[in-house]
């Protein structure tokens, strides 16, 4: 995994946690489906909509992350918001050095320049800043290298 800095000791995420359902529906690149039928929008971040040409991609990065996989959630607020959807940054656990930690997905899509920061509690909003400043130094994303031949299409 890219965000070793995103990645997070077992023992940390036990406070506040929602459980750990499954994704079985990934919708967008901040929009998943869990097995109880709640619909999740990911804290802190803005993924491209339908139509944009970056959609498809963080839809499936985000796929790759977190679909038909348990998934540890901290819910940024504590009602569902006016779409229904809980808000929550979410973990996906992954085996690192022999132990389970868990990578923040947000952190993650952020590092690969998939999602924006957007308005979030006091830090993570910060933190999702770093990743995506890092997405454009590394030229990930909607800051990929431009082709001269095809820009301004």
């Amino acid at each position: 995994m890219h965000a070793l800095m995103g990645l997070v000791p077992a023992g940390l995420l036990l406070a506040g946690c929602a459980g750990d359902p499954i994704v079985v529906d990934v919708r967008s690149g901040d929009l998943v489906e869990l097995d109880d039928g709640s619909v999740v929008r990911y804290a802190g971040v803005q993924a491209p909509l339908p139509g944009d040409p970056h959609f498809e991609t963080a839809r499936q990065k985000n796929h790759e992350l977190v679909y038909r996989r348990k998934v540890s959630l901290v819910l940024a607020q504590p009602e569902p918001n006016d779409a229904g959807e809980l808000v929550a940054f979410v973990y996906a656990p992954v085996e690192h050095a022999g132990k389970t930690q868990f990578l923040f997905v947000q952190g993650e899509l952020a590092l690969w320049g998939l999602v924006q920061a957007a308005p979030a509690p006091p830090g993570l909003f910060e933190d999702v800043a770093k990743c995506q400043e890092m997405a454009k130094e590394l030229g990930r994303g909607p800051w990929l290298p431009r082709d001269p031949a095809t820009s301004g299409r």
